[in-house]
């Protein structure tokens, strides 16, 4: 009679569901899916023309990697220090070189951590709509810390809250310039630039980005080894592709 009652209970034992995987790590926000518009039909040629991209799903960090997150990295022994005080730990890190920015990235969120493609940097600054800016298309002197702002140094991230996206993207404008996984080039239908192949994009402006050269479409680039000096206005932010979903190989 026991052993009858085991096997009934066995047969009719169900295994708790599997824990759910997060589709990406903890403070990072989801960027959906769809088509977004890149570049823009007026200003300078470097950010023409405006083009629709279609991009998958993807998880980008809420807020620019700081002093005291890229310090663990720093006593982690896996890449020197670039700094030589160490600022305040919750500052955006910045002298930062584009290699080591890929390094950290796949570090902090493996497997397949990374830069963003400048194409996924826009995406999520503009949204499917193709706003100006991360709020809206107004500027707004108390979104970001840009050479409107007179703080003239890098502010703590997050210092900004008026300046987030929808999805809770901070600090996109202004603050430090942020390195991109992609090289310089020109745009679908514009001149390719060869001669900028060897320089990486950085977007979004910096503390002593006039207001005028801040918008969400707008290109600056950097050599990827250039000296720390000359880095002092550019950080970073990470971003990966969703966990646990398929794609075509």
């Amino acid at each position: 009679m026991a052993a009858a009652a085991g096997a009934y209970a066995l047969l009719h034992h169900q295994a708790a569901p599997p824990a759910a995987v997060a589709p990406v790590d903890s403070g990072m926000a989801l960027i959906a899916a769809g088509s977004y518009t890149i570049g823009s039909d007026t200003g300078p040629m470097l950010w023409r023309p405006a083009h629709r991209v279609n991009l998958d799903a993807f998880g980008l960090e809420r807020r620019e990697v700081t002093v005291g997150e890229f310090d663990a990295y720093v006593r982690s022994g896996r890449t020197p220090s670039p700094w030589t005080t160490k600022p305040s730990d919750d500052l955006p890190v910045t002298g930062v070189l584009w290699a080591e920015a890929m390094n950290y990235c796949a570090w902090k969120h493996p497997p397949e951590g990374r830069l963003p493609s400048e194409e996924e940097w826009e995406a999520a600054a503009r949204g499917t709509a193709g706003r100006a800016y991360p709020w809206g298309n107004r500027w707004n002197l108390a979104a970001a810390n840009t050479e409107s702002s007179r703080r003239a140094a890098r502010a703590p991230v997050g210092s900004f809250p008026h300046g987030a996206t929808p999805e809770g993207v901070e600090d996109l404008i202004g603050n430090v310039w942020e390195w991109t996984r992609s090289p310089m080039g020109g745009y679908p239908g514009a001149a390719p630039l060869p001669e900028l192949g060897q320089y990486y994009v950085i977007r979004g402006g910096a503390f002593n980005t006039p207001d005028a050269s801040a918008g969400a479409m707008i290109r600056g680039f950097v050599p990827p080894a250039a000296n720390r000096a000359d880095l002092q206005f550019t950080g970073f932010r990470c971003a990966m592709p969703l966990r646990g979903v398929v794609r075509p190989k």
